[in-house]
């Protein structure tokens, strides 16, 4: 599937959730019902993928990225990671998408600036990478939803601002 293909895949479904489910985003919703109805419109999009919310598995294993290794609270060292969406097969290697997902006012900053996955940043673009590059995936997104005071100046003409690949 071509890059083009991908991102007006992701379009659509994005301004589904601005048209549809306006009230999660203009109430400012907890991120993870955001990212479950933006999976709910990418998944029509993408006929023959698995979309997956937070989906812990690379094949039969855990979802690890080396590249993204971070301590913990408990101050160990892990290199679990969890994306908030992914557009894969299940139970096969053909990973085609992962994608971050953050609410305008909960961007993270990069502490390196490069979004380079060897430089230890645990920000979500960094990890974006770690991911793409450790598992393979085809693409890699940011998304940022416009919410609270945040959506009335959204623009559609705009929309790069808010789909950002990695």
């Amino acid at each position: 599937m071509e890059t083009i293909e991908i991102i007006g895949n992701l379009a659509t479904a994005y301004c589904k959730v601005i048209a549809r489910d306006r009230h999660l985003i203009k109430v400012s919703a907890n991120e993870r019902s955001i990212a479950h109805r933006f999976a709910i419109y990418i998944e029509q999009c993408f006929p023959g993928y698995n979309v997956d919310c937070d989906y812990n598995k690379n094949l039969e294993n855990q979802k690890r990225s080396p590249a993204y290794a971070h301590p913990t609270k408990s101050g160990r060292e892990s290199d679990l990671v969890l994306p908030d969406i992914i557009v894969h097969k299940r139970n096969t290697n053909d990973n085609l998408v992962v994608i971050e997902l953050k609410p305008t006012g909960r961007e993270e900053t990069c502490t390196v600036g490069n979004h380079q996955a060897e430089s230890k940043c645990l920000c979500d673009r960094c990890k974006l990478k770690a991911i793409k590059d450790d598992l393979r995936y085809s693409h890699a997104f940011y998304v940022v939803f416009p919410v609270g005071a945040k959506l009335g100046e959204f623009k559609l003409s705009k929309l790069d601002d808010y789909i950002q690949a990695i």
